[in-house]
């Protein structure tokens, strides 16, 4: 049942926010929103969408606070980037690495490449033999990079347990 509610809380939120930044956030509003929300999740539960184990993990407040951590982190260190860029001070040696990670499963996997995506002076290429192939700008990013710290933040992604 914790699925069913999370998607509700998720679809009410959205519709919450999609009112209030239109200026139409009144009783009206809230209570179609209500509605709306519950027959959405009502019928997603149905019909077997949503299930005691769905794999959404959109439905998890660790996701957004990982995410929007990183996001917040890497627009300071892209401007950080730039800035020694500019005076001189970053030297660009752009090299292919192959990092050793441990075993991941899909969701891990695919929230370890979209990080690694979202770092600056990291690219994710490609897999190979439980290593990892990332492009760095040069030798210091893929030091700040500390994969197994990410692997370790990459469970607490999962707080309420729903993958």
């Amino acid at each position: 049942m914790i699925n069913i509610f999370n998607l509700f809380l998720t679809l009410f939120s959205f519709w919450l926010l999609l009112a209030y930044s239109n200026g139409n956030l009144s009783w009206f509003y809230i209570l179609c929103g209500l509605i709306a929300s519950s027959i959405v999740s009502f019928v997603a539960w149905r019909i077997k969408i949503i299930t005691k184990y769905s794999h959404f993990l959109f439905l998890n407040i660790g996701f957004y606070r990982h995410f929007l951590a990183i996001i917040f982190l890497s627009f300071l260190a892209s401007l950080l980037t730039i800035f020694r860029a500019v005076i001189g001070r970053n030297r660009i040696d752009c090299k292919i690495y192959s990092i050793p990670i441990k075993k991941l499963n899909n969701a891990e996997l695919i929230l370890l490449i979209s990080t690694i995506n979202l770092l600056p002076g990291t690219v994710f290429i490609g897999l190979e033999d439980q290593k990892i192939i990332i492009c760095g700008l040069n030798e210091q990013y893929i030091t700040k990079l500390n994969l197994e710290k990410i692997c370790v933040n990459l469970a607490k992604i999962n707080d309420n347990k729903l993958v």
